[in-house]
């Protein structure tokens, strides 16, 4: 009897920005996607986000997925800020907002506990770059770049800094399907933040 073909789908965990910063980066990301003319972002109709980790699942392991999700949210707490340090690249393909070093061991410090609560269920998923011992938190401003979109895009945030913002709100945490973008679920760090 043949094997039935059990369908994956990738997933993400994701930190959510408060309105106001949410609204700065997406102007940034318009900006940067029309002075690059790559708008993979804009068209995709990916929000602003900050990702923590990228896991594998089966759709009928989904709902474990989801409870685990939560669990992890339930430990977050309440919302935090995070600093920027300027727009950087990964390998001439990315642009990003680079997080400042006080930021980045709070961050790194999430990433290890969602892995933690991941990684005995669910494969890693893009490359593994996400796994605690490669992951470089970042905030994407465009992506799919070739070289010549790269140099644009650069060129523009190195005249227009001053647009990039230097501090963000962290609300919520959420889990979405990969590749078309898919909002599954978002828990609120916090109340009276917003709309979110």
């Amino acid at each position: 009897m043949p094997r039935k073909k059990v369908s994956h789908s990738t997933y993400a965990v994701s930190l959510y920005f408060d309105g106001e910063s949410a609204s700065k980066i997406l102007y940034c990301v318009k900006r940067t996607a029309e002075a690059s003319e790559n708008f993979y972002l804009t068209e995709h109709k990916v929000p602003p986000h900050m990702t923590l980790g990228i896991f594998h699942s089966s759709d009928d392991e989904l709902e474990k997925l989801k409870g685990l999700f939560k669990e992890f949210a339930s430990k977050m707490g309440s919302s935090f800020n995070i600093g920027f340090a300027g727009a950087d690249c990964f390998l001439e393909k990315v642009i990003f907002l680079r997080i400042s070093e006080e930021s980045r061991a709070y961050l790194a410090g999430l990433n290890s506990i969602l892995h933690e609560f991941m990684l005995s269920d669910f494969d890693a998923g893009d490359n593994r770059n996400y796994l605690p011992q490669n992951w470089m938190p970042h905030v994407a401003l465009a992506v799919k770049l070739n070289s010549t979109q790269f140099e644009r895009g650069m060129n523009f945030l190195k005249l227009h800094n001053k647009l990039l913002p230097t501090v963000v709100k962290v609300v919520s945490v959420g889990l979405a399907r990969c590749n078309p973008y898919e909002e599954i679920l978002r828990v609120s760090l916090c109340s009276g933040c917003g709309s979110l």
